[in-house]
């Protein structure tokens, strides 16, 4: 009876060591990290190089739609010379309705990227605008002008990004002392790219 039991306890304890070393253990994958390159964007594809800066308006937008559903990781910029510490307030909107609206500084002698304090999720075949606004202009209104690309014809696509077109007009809640009344008149549609880069996780 006791070879028995120890014959038996010999071959669990055998079993046990060769489930231990089985090869059908689980793998478990870490997800790898969303990549965020601010290099060779969508937008840069569609934008080009070059541009103009100019059109004191107190926006500057665009319009555009994705194929695929995609995560905002970062938005770049670049400040006026004369606003390098007043922020750009940054918008995206889905419609009327407002999904992001932060302000954020940016260099004012290249391009900066800021990180959204909130996640913003854009979802396939959906238009989109994105703005950015300054009306902390005093009364020097040529505060307010940006980088334009005028060569850019709507639509403009590139792999999964189409910007549809561009608006540029005045804040007609904000009265401007050049103006010495509210704005809102002057709008300008489809007639430049505004060099406002938004990059997507990848």
């Amino acid at each position: 009876m006791k070879k028995s039991i120890k014959l038996f306890c010999a071959l669990l304890v055998a079993s046990l060591f060769s489930y231990c070393g089985s090869d059908n253990d689980p793998v478990v994958t870490p997800t790898p990290a969303a990549i965020c390159n601010t290099t060779g964007t969508e937008f840069q594809t569609i934008f080009g190089t070059g541009g103009s800066v100019t059109y004191d308006f107190d926006v500057h937008s665009y319009n555009f739609v994705l194929t695929q559903n995609k995560t905002v990781c970062k938005i770049g910029y670049q400040s006026n010379t004369h606003n390098a510490s007043n922020p750009y307030t940054i918008k995206i909107l889905q419609g009327s309705t407002v999904i992001y609206n932060q302000p954020h500084t940016f260099s004012n002698t290249a391009i900066s990227y800021v990180t959204p304090t909130t996640p913003i999720n854009l979802t396939a075949g959906v238009t989109y605008t994105i703005e950015r606004w300054q009306t902390n202009s005093g009364s020097d209104n040529m505060q307010n002008v940006g980088r334009v690309n005028f060569t850019t014809t709507f639509p403009a696509t590139s792999s999964f990004m189409t910007i549809t077109g561009s608006y540029f007009y005045f804040d007609a809640t904000y009265i401007n002392p050049i103006l010495l009344g509210p704005n809102g008149t002057g709008t300008l549609t489809d007639t430049a790219l505004p060099y406002i880069d938004i990059v997507f996780e990848q």
